[in-house]
């Protein structure tokens, strides 16, 4: 007889039970909970503190996705760790936070998960709270202790990924918040060098507004005016030249 507990698609009677039961109150498609999950090996029968899909998350990483504040309560009362990672190194509280889930966001870290716990990236949930238009995560984060100046493996900071989305309200979030306006990355680029590669001509108006400097140069001695010119963005050459961008580097 196949012993189907060794088999990664396997979905027992339990699991199937739970993924329908769960399935109305998720505010996400269907597909999230019934593509590609399965039961860990020797796990007899699945159950919700087990059940992982494809990514290796639990579903406590899919509530936290959609934001729904009921499940996430009810699946930590039941013992789905608020901690467990998937493959990419996520928490629940980094998915939260890249969707913008400020209130499932709080309810995380209520129930004991740091603010600055790492993917494998290095990214903070921090640093996923600049993928929204809105600063509300953000401020949530810096209110429960979340570091400003985490760096990924790139030693980029929340402020060089909200250059590259380009979103002003969490620039703004961050730079009111202290954060290091020139601070370089690995690869010498600041948050006003990202956001010119990048095309983010608010975001770079709203740093050069605070005092960040347009001149500074990459290691390869690029400063965010040769990327501009460069990746062809007028609107930016416009903007740093009005701020009075030099044309060589310093």
């Amino acid at each position: 007889m196949t012993n189907t507990a060794k088999n990664p698609k396997t979905i027992t009677l339990q699991a199937m039970i739970i993924t329908m039961t769960i399935l109305p109150l998720v505010a996400a498609p269907a597909s999230a909970l019934t593509q590609g999950v399965m039961v860990e090996p020797e796990q007899q029968p699945a159950t919700a503190m087990t059940l992982i899909n494809e990514d290796g998350g639990n579903l406590l990483h899919i509530a936290a996705r959609a934001g729904n504040i009921k499940l996430i309560r009810s699946l930590i009362a039941s013992g789905v760790n608020p901690n467990a990672r998937d493959e990419d190194g996520d928490s629940p509280l980094h998915l939260a936070a890249k969707h913008g889930h400020s209130n499932s966001v709080k309810i995380l870290i209520e129930a004991g998960v740091d603010p600055n716990i790492r993917s494998k990236n290095g990214l903070a949930p921090l640093h996923f709270a600049v993928f929204n238009e809105t600063a509300d995560t953000i401020i949530v984060l810096l209110d429960a202790g979340a570091d400003l100046g985490a760096r990924d493996k790139d030693g980029w900071t929340a402020l060089h990924w909200a250059g590259f989305y380009g979103y002003v309200e969490p620039v703004e979030a961050l730079i009111a918040a202290g954060a290091d306006l020139n601070f370089k990355g690995k690869d010498g680029w600041t948050p006003i060098n990202t956001a010119s590669y990048y095309g983010s001509v608010d975001a770079i108006t709203t740093l050069i507004a605070a005092g960040a400097n347009p001149d500074i140069p990459d290691h390869q001695l690029l400063t965010p005016l040769h990327k501009a010119v460069i990746r062809d963005y007028p609107e930016v050459v416009n903007a740093l030249m009005a701020a009075g961008a030099k044309l060589e580097s310093p």
